[in-house]
């Protein structure tokens, strides 16, 4: 999985993935010796089919939401009306599941201690999730978990801070303030940020 910049959607469960890559890929060769084998079928036809074709080698790379794939077989010109029984016949068959998608990531991001509760949600929302769904998962990626967002956001913060030496009570500030930014960039809510200041601050501020 990449960092936030990044458009991936790899997840823990890895061999779950593997397996509807490595099914999707299967479905890919059948969808092109379909297309091989019916090349005197009508064109729409031809276009269903590479259609799906297509989305199954998008899917047999690696995981994507709805959005994801959309989008992907956009740039690869297919019309609307392709897109859309593409999609659907990926829905169909298991290999798309926004809601999976979506509570796998937010599960990985608090396992590994990157990002806020709306961190991580607007970070599904850029890759096409449901608001709702993403504000949902997120939250109960915490409560799974069984963690605060101060308690991931100080372990950030301690960590970002240890590294540095301070000279004085404005050096540290200064270092307690970059971090309070790192963290709201990061999506930790406001008083979750202000008791991390406290934490670290001690009587310098």
């Amino acid at each position: 999985m990449m960092d936030e910049g990044g458009g991936r959607l790899d997840l823990p469960g890895a061999s779950m993935e593997s397996a509807r890559a490595s099914e999707a890929q299967a479905s890919e060769s059948r969808a092109l010796r379909h297309l091989e084998n019916g090349s005197s079928s009508a064109p729409g036809e031809r276009l269903h089919n590479a259609a799906i074709a297509a989305a199954c080698k998008i899917l047999s790379v690696r995981a994507r939401t709805e959005k994801e794939l959309r989008d992907s077989l956009a740039k690869k010109g297919f019309s609307p009306v392709h897109i859309d029984d593409a999609v659907a016949e990926m829905i169909r068959r298991g290999y798309i599941d926004d809601v999976d998608a979506a509570n796998r990531w937010a599960s990985s991001c608090v396992e590994e201690r990157r990002y806020g509760a709306r961190g991580i949600a607007l970070r599904l929302v850029r890759r096409g999730i449901d608001p709702d769904l993403a504000d949902r998962a997120a939250r109960l990626a915490y409560e799974a978990a069984g963690l605060q967002e101060f308690e991931v956001a100080l372990e950030l913060a301690e960590r970002r801070v240890g590294t540095e030496e301070f000279t004085n009570d404005d050096s540290r500030r200064r270092a307690v303030r970059r971090v309070a930014g790192f963290l709201a960039r990061r999506g930790f809510g406001t008083e979750a940020i202000a008791r991390v200041v406290r934490e670290l601050s001690g009587d310098a501020i």
